[in-house]
């Protein structure tokens, strides 16, 4: 398993990093913590693929998949090494298709199904896990938090979590 700040040696023995890392989740919504992760992950990786996955698992949520491929893509805009895709599967599937050696992880869960995954993955196809924790000013963020408030009718509290574009999402759908 790899550290979140693991790099290859080269061949000149020097360091490089790795090309590509996927940061998976369902992001509903993405919030300034998801924001965090994926900043960080350009300071560690050439290029972030963020793969919105649809989750079996989790009731459907605020948005639809391309709804929330496109808000990350508006928050993002600015980063010319992120790139933002849909995809239905295993997260592994995904990390094979973009040609990602890595997942990105938060960090912040720390149940057995986490760490099974990590396992799971890397014994299925090499892929390695970094954890990379966001920042702690945003790290107590949750989407099912933003989605409270929201429910709850404090619409204006649930956009100061959230990139712009993402606030203007929830303004129209409350």
């Amino acid at each position: 398993m790899a550290r979140w700040d693991e790099r290859s040696p080269s061949a000149a023995g020097k360091t490089r990093r790795v090309a590509t890392a996927l940061y998976p989740g369902s992001f509903d919504p993405v919030h300034l913590g998801h924001f965090s992760v994926i900043e960080r992950a350009t300071a560690i990786f050439e290029r972030v693929v963020v793969a919105v996955v649809g989750n079996p698992d989790k009731a459907s949520g605020m948005f639809d998949i391309p709804t929330h491929i496109e808000l990350i893509r508006a928050a993002t805009a600015h980063m010319e090494t992120v790139s933002c895709v849909g995809h239905h599967g295993l997260t592994v599937e995904a990390a094979q298709r973009y040609d990602s050696p890595v997942i990105v992880r938060t960090g912040h869960k720390d149940t057995d199904d986490e760490w099974a995954m990590v396992a799971m993955n890397n014994f299925m196809t090499g892929v390695r896990t970094s954890f990379i924790p966001p920042d702690p000013s945003v790290m107590h963020l949750s989407s099912s938090l933003v989605r409270r408030l929201v429910a709850s009718g404090r619409v204006a509290d649930a956009c100061r979590l959230v990139p712009p574009a993402v606030a203007t999402a929830l303004a129209a759908v409350a």
